[in-house]
């Protein structure tokens, strides 16, 4: 995936990437021996692995656990373990479509096809590739890569069932430290935290079933997803009204007939903030901007490459006048089984955050929220001479002083709070966003 995609960005870009590659191999603390016998034996992969190891081949090795833990699981596989037909099957048989069927209610899951090709590039290398690439040289098609087919499908279908979602940036530098040790932690914190709040959510939804005896079922109410493939979104913006009202089992046959020239030019205020907002720039130490012949004059002189494999110097920023800019986009989504809830303490966590909200989608295909814009209307006085704007709407919501009418009245409120008040209707009408203001 990364090698494909790195080809679409220019030269300068490779360049950079290659030096940061060499720079993140420098400061990785997995040289240490130690340090990396303790990351990947505490890393979740490890734990599937052992797990995997002691289900389904029922081999124990004390030494793949510490010794109370080895003390305590030796005696249970004295015997080979009763296992149910399920318990049986290998995780590929697991997810065969036959199978994969009868234990969930997924009429049609989108799960990654295993890779084909060994590479060096990391998740968060590859990450950055694709996130510059969707930003400098973006799809205005989707091309016929399976990869890249469910990525669009996964956005088609998130706009078709999340009622709101919110969008957050963040401003990134390729050779800050976070990036070099590859670990973003506001992101990272962020996600820790509308994780617990989801949690704290559907352990309180399980106590109401429990009290009054209704069957439990599993509900997402708050995630947060990365939009790197921002380009696929906006695409996914444009044609989701064709592929509204559809089965999915028509998806291919309708993405094969779209006529991606008429999609590019619906107009889409959010698509217009999203691309106005990116901003992938070169600049110096002292972030002020930087010309492309500067950079190329420098990696042309300098030896560069000699430098990078000679130099013992552990910090390739000392060897580099430069550095890039560029924005991250995340998702937060908020799910129909939370819609009416209140929605402070992950709105709290948010503007608590290093990441900036510049929108809000509200989906006008979900009943609640019609019948929230229905009731407001009712409640005006002034419905019977005129028809009533969004906007309008929407001051009414906010000047209702009553306490938690309901949880869509209160975000409303919160989005106000956020600088969101421009209301705009997506290009379809299925939906409204909410901008900053004082855009033109």
């Amino acid at each position: 995936m990364s090698l494909e995609t790195s080809k679409r960005l220019p030269l300068y870009l490779r360049q950079l990437l290659r030096i940061y590659e060499k720079g993140t191999t420098r400061l990785s603390v997995n040289k240490d021996s130690n340090v990396k016998g303790f990351l990947r034996k505490t890393s979740d992969e490890y734990g599937n692995f052992q797990a995997y190891k002691l289900i389904r081949e029922n081999e124990f090795n004390h030494r793949d656990f510490p010794p109370a833990v080895a003390k305590s699981l030796e005696p249970l596989f004295n015997t080979r373990l009763q296992l149910t037909d399920l318990e049986k099957l290998s995780t590929r048989d697991l997810f065969r479509k036959d199978v994969f069927s009868t234990i969930t209610d997924e009429d049609d899951s989108i799960h990654s096809s295993y890779s084909r090709t060994t590479t060096s590039t990391t998740d968060f290398q590859a990450k950055i590739i694709t996130t510059l690439a969707a930003q400098v040289s973006p799809f205005l098609s989707v091309p016929k890569q399976s990869s890249i087919e469910k990525s669009f499908k996964w956005f088609v279908k998130l706009l078709q069932s999340t009622p709101v979602f919110l969008i957050l940036k963040q401003r990134s530098r390729l050779f800050s430290e976070g990036s070099l040790n590859q670990y973003d932690m506001p992101f990272n914190s962020l996600k820790t935290k509308v994780t617990e709040i989801s949690n704290r959510k559907a352990e309180e939804v399980a106590s109401r079933e429990v009290e009054s005896q209704n069957s439990s079922e599993i509900y997402r109410n708050y995630h947060l997803t990365d939009l790197s493939r921002i380009d696929l979104f906006n695409l996914a913006i444009k044609s989701q009204t064709d592929f509204d009202n559809h089965p999915i089992s028509q998806f291919e046959d309708i993405l094969n007939g779209l006529r991606w020239k008429e999609v590019n030019q619906r107009k889409d205020k959010l698509c217009d903030l999203l691309t106005e907002s990116q901003n992938v720039q070169l600049v110096d130490k002292t972030f002020s901007n930087v010309e492309l012949r500067n950079f190329k004059h420098f990696i042309e002189t300098k030896n560069i490459w000699k430098t990078l494999a000679t130099s013992k110097e552990s910090d390739v920023r000392s060897l580099l006048p430069f550095d890039l800019t560029y924005n991250n986009y995340y998702l937060l989504c908020i799910e129909n089984s939370v819609l009416d809830s209140d929605h402070s303490q992950v709105l709290e966590a948010v503007s608590k955050s290093d990441f900036e909200v510049i929108a809000a989608r509200i989906s006008l295909q979900n009943s609640d929220i019609i019948n929230f814009f229905t009731d407001l209307i009712q409640q005006s006085s002034d419905t019977h001479s005129r028809k009533l704007n969004y906007e309008e709407l929407l001051q009414i919501a906010h000047a209702n002083r009553e306490p938690h009418v309901s949880g869509i009245n209160d975000l409303m409120k919160h989005l106000a709070e956020m600088n969101l008040v421009t209301v705009e209707e997506g290009c379809d009408k299925n939906c409204i966003y909410f901008l900053p203001g004082n855009r033109p």
